[in-house]
C-alpha cells in the first residue's frame, strides 16, 4: 500500500467548474481558502471552466495571492454545452491536457468538494488505477435487496458507479467517454427529445447520459483496475444514513467522509454537513 503524501508530486489535481459571473469566482475563492492547507503542497492546479470567457479567464488571477506557490491552469470550454454536456467535455479536457505530462496521478474534482490535510493519509494499492466513491441511493436498496446485499456488491465491485465529483486515477487514459464529437451528438439527441418533453433530464431521455455511466464506461474500454475508498464500517454508517433519511441523491452532498481526510461534497454552501 502507498499513502497518497508519497505521491504529491507525482499528481496533479483538477477542478471542474462553471463561472458565469463575478459570485461565481467568489464562491469558488472560498472553497479554495478553506482546501489551501492540501492544495498549496501541490505544484499545479488545474481549472477546467466553462461559462463567460472574461470571468473564467480572471479567475487565476483571484487564486494566485491566495496560494502563491502554485501554479494555476485554465483550460476554457467554448461553448459552453450545459450542465451534463459541459461536465462531460470539462472532464474530458483535464485527460487531453495531462497526455504529455509527467504526471502519474490525476486528482478530479467539483469545484464545491472541501477536505483537509488528512487527505493525504489515504492508503492506496498502486497496482490498481481508479480510486473512488460509489454514488449509491436509495433506490439501490430495492434493487439489490437489501443493505447488506447492497454493501457487498458495492465492495466487490459488482455495483460499479462511481461518483465523479472526486476520484483519482492514472494518467494512462487512452480512450475518454464520451469523446468531443460522441459528447456534441448526444447533446443533439437530448435537444431533439427535449421538444417533446421540455422537462426530460439527459439521463432520462439517453440511457448512460450521466458522468458515473461515462466514467465506469472509461474504466471498461481502458481496462482499469478500481479500488473504492471507502472501508466496510464507513460504508456501514453511509447507507444507514441513506436508509434512515430516503435519500435518492447518489452523490452524496454535504456528507464528509472523515476517514478519508474530511472529503465533502458541500454542494449546499454554508448548510448542515454530515460526518460518517
Amino acid at each position: 500500500m502507498t499513502r497518497l503524501s508519497e505521491l504529491v508530486e507525482k499528481t496533479v489535481p483538477g477542478f471542474v467548474m462553471t463561472i458565469n459571473d463575478q459570485s461565481s469566482i467568489l464562491k469558488f475563492v472560498e472553497y479554495v481558502k478553506v482546501n489551501k492547507p492540501w492544495l498549496e503542497k501541490f505544484n499545479e492546479i488545474i481549472l477546467s471552466a466553462n461559462g463567460e470567457k472574461l470571468w473564467c479567464e480572471h479567475l487565476p488571477d483571484e487564486l494566485q495571492p491566495i496560494i502563491p506557490s502554485v501554479k494555476f491552469t485554465l483550460l476554457y470550454s467554448e461553448p459552453n454545452l450545459g450542465h451534463t454536456f459541459g461536465i462531460f467535455d470539462n472532464d474530458g479536457k483535464i485527460f487531453k491536457y495531462c497526455e504529455d505530462k509527467d504526471y502519474e496521478y490525476i486528482w478530479k474534482f467539483s469545484s464545491d468538494v472541501l477536505a483537509n490535510e488528512t487527505i493525504f493519509d489515504i492508503d492506496i494499492d498502486e497496482s490498481n488505477d481508479l480510486f473512488y466513491i460509489n454514488n449509491i441511493g436509495y433506490a439501490a436498496f430495492e434493487e439489490y435487496g437489501g443493505k447488506d446485499k447492497l454493501a457487498d456488491a458495492v465492495m466487490s465491485g459488482d455495483y460499479f458507479y462511481p461518483q465523479t465529483n472526486y476520484y483519482l486515477v492514472k494518467n494512462k487514459i487512452k480512450q475518454w467517454c464520451p469523446s468531443y464529437e460522441e459528447t456534441l451528438n448526444l447533446k443533439q439527441e437530448y435537444e431533439d427529445k427535449k421538444k417533446n418533453d421540455p422537462t426530460i433530464t439527459p439521463w432520462a431521455a439517453i440511457q448512460g447520459c450521466d458522468c458515473e455511466h461515462m466514467l465506469a464506461k472509461t474504466v471498461e474500454v481502458n481496462n482499469l483496475k478500481i479500488q473504492h475508498l471507502l472501508d466496510n464500517d464507513t460504508l456501514g454508517r453511509v447507507l444507514d444514513l441513506i436508509e434512515e433519511h430516503e435519500i435518492y441523491d447518489g452523490s452524496h452532498k454535504n456528507v464528509v467522509y472523515e476517514k478519508i481526510g474530511g472529503l465533502c461534497h458541500y454542494h449546499i454552501m454554508n448548510g448542515m454537513a454530515m460526518p460518517v
